[in-house]
């Protein structure tokens, strides 16, 4: 199966060769890259940085037209059977595309594992944790956007039918929020994809007030309702999907009445993807403990159920303040 890959990008700078040098070391895989330029400069020349890419096509955006509407402009000249996303802050596996492509005989998407990483290439934690299951369950998508990233690698016809552009953030996210309950998706179960934080991120520097999630809101609701969860309230999304907001006002006893959904349908729920949805609500707990729009009573109670996390928490935040 032939591939095009996509990847917009809005500068240049060492992050952008190092991600096209990773994606040139992807062997034993027919692919094209299609590098979408949305510079607002679009003077200088750039074809060197794309040396050892084989099969190259450069399409230019208007210029500063953002994250959206570049993939709408790279996905018209999408002609291979498959598509796969790439950022270009991060960097890949040499064995990334091809384990993918594999992954897509028996399904419409496949995603990848991811591990995140600084400036230098080096590991970072995630203190909202990671997904480890071997298989897929959308219920992820209700606790982050986990699955819900550039490390997509599709049928083109699935990308044809399930993608949509517009400006507002999380496009990955809402896309998969709309999709993923009715998509075949198969996992593979090694971090392939490597995600950049850095400091000149634009997502970074972005503030995601409550307000501004709101799109996103939208579709959760819709999801959570499916899996038969009741009072999906804006402030129930805060705490457990975007608790790096630190904008939730839940008490303990609305989370808790929430969480108990989980019992009802546990036994629809692959073991392995239930141990890691536990997993992601302790942290939640955790972080709810130093929520201070919350009563000193519900942080109490949220540090004390949380505690089950706390040993792997606190070796994250220590690597984070040793760093």
């Amino acid at each position: 199966m032939d591939l095009d890959v996509l990847m917009p990008f809005h500068r240049l700078d060492n992050f952008l060769v190092q991600a096209v040098d990773s994606i040139a070391t992807n062997k034993n895989v027919n692919f094209r890259l299609i590098a979408i330029d949305d510079r607002l400069d679009q003077n200088t020349k750039i074809l060197e940085i794309f040396r050892d890419i084989k099969k190259v096509e450069i399409v230019r955006t208007e210029g500063g037209t953002g994250y959206g509407n570049a993939l709408k402009v790279g996905t018209r000249v999408i002609q291979a059977q498959a598509t796969a996303l790439m950022n270009s802050d991060d960097i890949v596996s040499p064995v990334r595309f091809s384990q993918q492509l594999n992954l897509l005989s028996n399904a419409d998407l496949s995603i990848t594992q991811i591990k995140r990483i600084d400036e230098n290439n080096r590991k970072i934690p995630s203190w909202m944790g990671r997904f480890d299951s071997k298989f897929y369950d959308p219920i992820y998508l209700l606790f982050g956007s986990y699955g819900a990233d550039a490390s997509w690698c599709m049928r083109t016809s699935w990308w044809s039918k399930n993608s949509f552009f517009d400006k507002e953030d999380c496009l990955d996210w809402r896309i998969a929020l709309k999709t993923f309950d009715t998509t075949k998706i198969s996992v593979a179960d090694q971090d392939l994809y490597f995600y950049r934080k850095h400091k000149s991120q634009i997502t970074s520097k972005r503030i995601h007030s409550p307000e501004h999630m709101s799109k996103v809101y939208e579709s959760w609701r819709v999801l959570a309702s499916k899996y038969g969860f009741h009072n999906n309230s804006k402030s129930v999304f805060n705490f457990f999907a975007t608790p790096w907001n630190k904008k939730s006002t839940l008490e303990y006893q609305e989370a808790a009445l929430w969480v108990n959904k989980l019992n009802r349908i546990e036994k629809e729920i692959d073991p392995n993807t239930l141990a890691n949805i536990k997993k992601l609500i302790y942290r939640r707990f955790i972080l709810g403990a130093s929520f201070n729009q919350c009563s000193l009573l519900s942080r109490f109670k949220f540090g004390l159920a949380g505690s089950r996390s706390l040993p792997l928490f606190l070796v994250d935040l220590s690597s984070k303040i040793l760093k």
